[in-house]
């Protein structure tokens, strides 16, 4: 078992939860111990099996449900790996979930995006307990999208202008998308940007003010996720795109990520800083 990761999934009927359980049940060193659904969902008290899965997993509707993968957790002693809560809910939900885990000692990777500044604060209080790794995107390549961005941005000066555009598919709840926010902050990081607004589209007379990044957020069809990074000055400029033709790559990410939480000090991590090769650290 020393060698296992065990994980839990949240959110386990939603597209990336499903994702993630696919994912987590063809790893060689994963244990999907259980599953979280709300218990309004049919099924909530059920297994795994009844959303396709080969997998008799329990599916319960909060943390205390899951008996035998709280045994696994609750009996973990002289184990150096925690379990781990991963989890794409919404909201309270997700908040719900991971104070729950916490609360018996899980690692938690969080990637819910649309969280109020104040369910944000909370996960950030729960890395005072337990490891918390959160991020708006698990896919690598966007990770370093956002890293790439910030170089690229300080070494063109604020002469240039930058723009950024999101789509996804026609059923996403959140605008702009929690990736673009992301891009948005790591780009305001940069030397000469702290000052640096958001736009959200623009609309009648609305000439570009000094300092502004717009944001532009496109909701169509079945895309999974494309963020494009546009930067212009006087007579030239350049494009950067990260675009995803699936969820696998989100998957993969969150079980890298839950494999290095499970190792983790308490602590709150970004996804970017736990996911980046050693090499490409700042």
């Amino acid at each position: 078992m020393n060698d296992m990761t065990v994980v839990i999934v949240a959110g386990v009927a939603g597209r990336m939860g499903r994702e993630v359980a696919r994912a987590a049940l063809a790893a060689t060193d994963i244990d999907l111990a259980g599953a979280l659904e709300s218990r309004a969902h049919p099924v909530s008290g059920g297994t795994l099996r009844e959303l396709g899965f080969d997998s008799d997993a329990p599916v319960g509707g909060a943390l205390r449900d899951l008996a035998s993968a709280i045994a696994v957790g609750d009996s973990r002693s002289g184990v150096a790996r925690r379990p781990v809560l991963i989890e794409f809910a919404t909201g309270q939900g997700a908040l719900h979930h991971a104070r729950a885990a916490a609360e018996r000692g899980f690692a938690v990777v969080s990637g819910s995006t649309g969280l109020s500044s104040e369910e944000d604060a909370a996960f950030r209080e729960l890395g005072g307990e337990v490891p918390v790794v959160r991020g708006a995107n698990f896919a690598r390549g966007a990770l370093a999208l956002m890293r790439i961005s910030r170089e690229l941005v300080e070494m063109l000066g604020p002469a240039y202008d930058v723009e950024i555009v999101e789509t996804h598919h026609r059923g996403k709840r959140d605008a702009p998308s929690g990736t673009a926010l992301a891009l948005f902050e790591a780009i305001r990081g940069a030397s000469g940007r702290d000052g640096a607004r958001p736009v959200h589209g623009r609309h009648g007379e609305s000439p570009r003010q000094r300092g502004e990044i717009g944001i532009h957020a496109v909701r169509a069809g079945a895309v999974s996720g494309e963020h494009r990074l546009l930067v212009a000055g006087d007579g030239e400029s350049m494009e950067l795109v990260h675009r995803v033709s699936g969820r696998e790559a989100f998957a993969d990410g969150a079980l890298h990520a839950a494999r290095a939480a499970a190792a983790l000090s308490p602590g709150y991590y970004a996804a970017l800083d736990v996911l980046m090769p050693a090499g490409t650290r700042r």
